[in-house]
Order: structure tokens, then sequence, then C-alpha cells
């Protein structure tokens, strides 16, 4: 488990908090002062000595050397006027800023006045206000999660963390017909997830016996759950061996029973046992009903008094995602997210919204509902361990999102800059679904998306301020909200550029390009840019002439193509023929030799147009260049920082386990 990091002022509460924190979650405390004074002696003396400047030294030296798990961290309240502290900090586990009033700090510190001063010539409440000025933007930038402690006992403050901590746990779901099988899973789960689940009724014949011996490889914390199939389970099983299974649990203080809302003999298990707590379930197979719905259905379920609501609806749009999104707010006891591939967002995104528990599967192969995302990709790829409620939210805006390879070049860049940011795919059905989206995407401060076929021109009436490139061209490919106002740019014709100029200079070449859709035009753009001689092959000529007349270029008819190839230096391909899974194809079969040929699709990396153009010498530009370099402009855009071209190209070229 992640270690918790305490951070703020003298007087906040972060000692006795850490003291507090230890013994209800059986964790050991470190405190920063403490090892200081071990080290060097009494803080005062030594500032008085040598000074603040080389405290802090001294005092980032002592941060630099932790490590440690599933530990309580009490920081001295400057810890964050250096940042390579502020990052360590990140690094080492979840950070919660103590919070509180300057009279409420003066009441509890001012009969302590034994620091040396951290101002010069100021009383001491107006020290502390200085200090605060300063150091409150500090405590924000490096905390995840912000507590007031004004007006709270330590009790009340501890559960208050506690609950932050035990929020969004990862489930694993057994769903072996067997008990053989299922307890070899089960061996395989205990070391990646926070919770298994046992799906019972998947079990043939089970009873109380069989239940037992499962049990017995179970390692980590367990949900029992025996569905209905009304309710989602896949073999009938009587109420009696239901009932029989969960007194079973409750008698081997099992940490979780999960029983559908609606059972009728649910309440006795309601309150029976102080080590095992009901989950109550329901499910809805057909659709996300609205928020006043939700919180209708909530307060049925909520109203028999569970220990926790669970709470599962279906997503038809990527639009349902946010009404459970709202639905968690201010909820503590709710487990609640989407089924379906377009629901996938919710699970991911469970820890920043607050679901107790997020499930995810063994493999691919081994779901207990759709739209479940693997263990790899969930703890690899979407680095769900780090979401909070501070984590920026980045996503690709396209019809076939999920086929994005996007998520596996912008995930490893974020995580490379120690950035709090996650990157998913956004699947949008439809203009009106778009629509509703960015609605959605700007009420829940999302901070920037990826845009690809068909919304590069519908999502431009989204923005406030367009790029003048992204104008010329037509398209816009990349957004990203600033204090509230949406920027629209291009990059594409940034990512092609730079691909074909790491093999030759552009200035006065004779570039074919086939194709006149959006690729098309940012390409076009960019290659009037490096005063290249442009000419436009389509399969509709009058669709490539309008281009060309746009443009200001030429255009030429597809027919006999094959005797015009040999005038150009340069060809590129940017229509979707060859691409997966129409592997086959290729819009032309013969190339002229040691001509310059370039593709833009990247699934396969090498098309079939790019193999012939290979067999005649030529020298060819894969499509996953133009991705890459595309995708590098967006990370500058989105983060003000360049990241690694191998970090990218390694997710594209050599693909990972997950993928």
């Amino acid at each position: 488990m992640a270690n918790i990091i305490l951070i703020g002022y003298r007087g906040t509460g972060k000692s006795v908090v850490a003291k507090e924190l230890g013994k209800k979650l059986h964790r050991n405390i470190i405190s920063t002062d403490t090892i200081f004074i071990e080290k060097y002696g009494d803080i005062s003396k030594f500032v008085n000595n040598n000074g603040w400047e080389e405290f802090r030294k001294l005092e980032e030296e002592i941060i630099n050397k932790i490590k440690c798990r599933d530990t309580i961290i009490d920081c001295g309240g400057g810890v964050i006027e250096s940042k390579t502290n502020i990052n360590k900090l990140k690094q080492l586990g979840d950070v919660f800023w103590l919070k509180a009033s300057v009279d409420v700090i003066v009441s509890r510190i001012q009969d302590c006045q034994n620091r040396p001063a951290l101002t010069s010539n100021n009383d001491f409440i107006t020290e502390i206000k200085t200090v605060l000025k300063k150091r409150n933007p500090l405590y924000s930038i490096a905390s995840d999660i912000e507590i007031i402690t004004d007006n709270k006992s330590i009790k009340e403050i501890v559960k208050e963390i506690s609950n932050f901590i035990n929020k969004t746990k990862i489930c694993i779901p057994i769903v072996e017909t067997n008990v053989h099988s299922a307890k070899e899973e089960i061996l395989k789960v205990n070391e990646v997830a926070d919770i298994i689940e046992l799906r019972l009724d998947y079990i043939e014949d089970i009873d109380v016996l069989k239940f037992k011996q499962i049990l017995e490889s179970v390692k980590i914390p367990v949900i029992v759950t025996c569905r209905i199939k009304e309710q989602g389970g896949t073999v009938d099983i009587d109420d009696s061996v239901r009932k029989q299974i969960f007194n079973c649990a409750l008698e081997n203080k099992c940490e979780y029973i999960d029983i559908e809302y609606g059972t009728k003999w649910a309440k006795e298990f309601i309150g029976k046992s102080e080590d095992t707590k009901v989950i109550l379930s329901f499910h809805n197979f057909s659709e996300t009903p609205n928020l006043l719905e939700l919180n209708k259905i909530y307060d049925m379920i909520n109203a028999q008094n569970p220990d926790i609501v669970k709470f599962i609806t279906t997503a038809n749009s990527i639009n349902d995602n946010f009404e459970i999104f709202r639905l968690l707010e201010n909820k503590n006891n709710l487990i609640s997210f989407c089924m379906n591939q377009k629901g996938e967002i919710s699970r991911i995104l469970a820890p920043k919204y607050g679901s107790l528990i997020t499930y995810s599967s063994l493999n691919t192969g081994k779901v207990s509902a759709p739209g479940q995302v693997n263990i790899e990709e969930m703890l690899e790829l979407y680095n769900i361990q780090n979401i909070n409620t501070k984590t920026n939210i980045f996503g690709i805006i396209g019809e076939f999102a999920e086929n994005s390879k996007s998520k596996y070049m912008h995930n490893p860049a974020f995580d490379e800059n120690q950035l709090n940011a996650c990157f998913i795919p956004f699947k949008i059905s439809s203009v009106d679904d778009l629509d509703k989206f960015m609605n959605n995407f700007k009420s829940h401060n999302f901070k920037g998306a990826a845009v690809t076929i068909p919304y590069k021109i519908d999502i431009i009436k989204h923005l406030n301020i367009i790029d003048n490139t992204a104008k010329r061209i037509g398209a816009v490919n990349t957004i990203i909200s600033t204090e509230g106002v949406f920027y629209g740019y291009n990059t594409d014709y940034i990512g092609a550029i730079t691909a074909i100029q790491t093999v030759a200079d552009l200035f006065l070449k004779k570039v074919l390009v086939l194709g006149a859709g959006g690729a098309a035009r940012a390409i076009i753009y960019g290659l009037i840019l490096e005063k290249s001689e442009i000419t436009i092959a389509n399969r509709t000529f009058k669709t490539a002439q309008k281009l060309a007349d746009e443009f200001h270029v030429n255009a030429i008819k597809m027919d006999n193509i094959n005797e015009k190839l040999s005038q150009f230096d340069i060809i590129i391909n940017t229509t979707s023929v060859g691409m997966y899974p129409n592997i086959d194809k290729s819009i032309i079969n013969t190339f002229p030799p040691n001509k310059i040929v370039m593709d833009i699709v990247y699934k396969p990396l090498m098309t079939k147009f790019l193999k012939n153009a290979k067999k005649a010498n030529c020298t060819i530009i894969t499509g996953e260049k133009m991705l890459i370099y595309q995708a590098i402009a967006q990370q500058k855009i989105w983060t003000g920082k360049e990241p690694d071209y191998e970090i990218m190209e390694q997710a594209i070229v050599n693909p990972t386990h997950f993928q």
C-alpha cells in the first residue's frame, strides 16, 4: 500500500494525526523532524548556529533517503519549499495537506514558540500570515488531498483521511467453473489485486464444502458473491445454498459478502458481523438512468443500512459515465461505474470520483462483466494507483477511439515527466454524442484531448480560440483547456513534415499527395511552408481539384497514375487504403526506383503500399513516425514538456503485453 504523507504548517495537527492514524491503520510512523533531531540535534539550536538554508539542505537529504511502504510520514512544515522534496513525496505516496486558519494555528501553538523565527522583524501572528501566504501555493502543488482541521477532533480528521485511503481498491473476479481452476487463478490474483471476488455462481454444483476449498487459496481481502441468474449469475443456485455460503463467509470472517438488492433475506445479514461488511448490489443491464433516478435508487438501497451500496449501470453512450461521476459525489459508501466498452472510463477514473472499488479482469478473456479492463492495463498503462482527485484527464476523441495507440504513447510520456495525468479513450458515436460530451468535458474540468476521425471539424464549434494553423488547415486534432478557455490546434502537419525531414529536405521537392481528406489538408499545409511543389491525386478528381484550388497547388487524375510517378521525388499516401483489416490492398502497386515513399497508415506498420515501394529500392517512411511526432507536439501543448521519442516509439513499434 502507498505511504500516507502529512504536510502542513505547524499547529495543523500533523504529529498527533500521524500517531492516531498509525494506531487505526496499523502502520509505522516516521517524522522528518525526528530524524533530523536524531542526526543533528535540536532544530532551534541548529538553525540559530547554521541558518535555515543549511537546515533545508539537510532536510532535503533526509527526504531523499526515505525508502518505505505502508508508512505514515509526518513532514516538517517547510518541506515543500524544495521542489525536489515535492517530487520525492509524490513518488512516495498519497500527500495530505492538513490546513487550518491563522486563528486556529495561533491558538494551538502560541504556548510553543520554541522554534527560531522564519521571518525577520515580524510579530508572531504576522509571521504566520506571511509564511502561509508564501507556502500555501506550494502545499497545494505538493498535495493530493486537502483536509481542513479547523473545528474537528483528531478522531474526525483520522476518519476523513481513512475514508480517502480506503477508497477505490482494485478487485479481480474469479470466474472459473470448477474448484481446481478457481484455486489456480486465485494464486495469480493474490499477487496483483487489492481484493478478490469469488464469483461462486460460476462454479458448477457449488456448495459450502467447495466454497471452503476455494477460500483456502485466498491471501488478500475477499468478496463472496453468489448471484442469481436475473442479476448476472451463470448457474442456478438454490436460496438455501446461497444463505449457507454467506453464513460460512461470516464464520470465516471474510471481508465482504455481496447480496443483490431485493433479496428478501438480505436483512438477516446486514449488521450481523463486525468482521464482514455487507455489499447490497443493484445492476441495470440495459441503461444508465438520469441522475435524479440514480439518486432515488441509491437512497432506496441505502435505506436498508448495508455497509456498502453497489450500483452498476450499462453505458449506451460515453456521457452515461458522467451521470455516475455525479452520483458518486459526497457518498462514502458507494461502488458505482458503468458496464460496456463505453463505460470503461468510469472504471479507470473510479479513484478520481470516489467509487470504493473498481473491478478489473485478470486478462482479457476472464471478464465477469463487459467493459472490464485487464489488470496490466489498469496498473501499467493507466497507473490507476496514482489517480486521485487532482489527476488531469486527457484522452482521444473519436468514433473508434478504443483502437487508437495514442494511450500507449501519452501515458508513458506523462509518467516520464512525473505528471499527475491520465490519457484514456473517449469513444464518441455521433455528433450529438460529441456535443453532450464536450459539455461534460468542460463541467468536469478535463484538461485536453487528441481528436481523430471523424470529429476534427465538428470539434471546432466547441472551442473558444483556434490557432491560425488549424484555421488554415480547417481541422483541429488537439485541444486544451487553460483557465476555462478552450484552444484548438493541429499537429498532424508537424508529425508528417518532421517524419519526412528525417530522410529528406523538402525545399522545392516535387511531392505527390494521394488523397484529399483531412490528413491530406494538414500535410499539404506543411509542404507549402517548406516550399515544396505539390500535386494532389484522388479517386474523385473533383475533390482533388477543389482542394488544389484552395491551396493553389496542382491536381491530377488517378487514371494511369503509374505512368506519372517518375516525375515526383516524394510520394505520400494519406488515404486509408491498406489499413487493417484490408492489408492486402495498395493504392499503387508499381513504383519507379529510388523515390521517397511515405504511408500515414500505421496498422500495419509495413503496408502493402510500402512493401511495393521497398521492392523498387525506394526509401520508405512508416506511418508511426507521423503519429509519434504529432503526439510529441501535442505533449508540448498540453504540458510544456517534450517527451522522449524513444519512449513513444517503443509503444508503437514494440507492443507490450497489454496491447
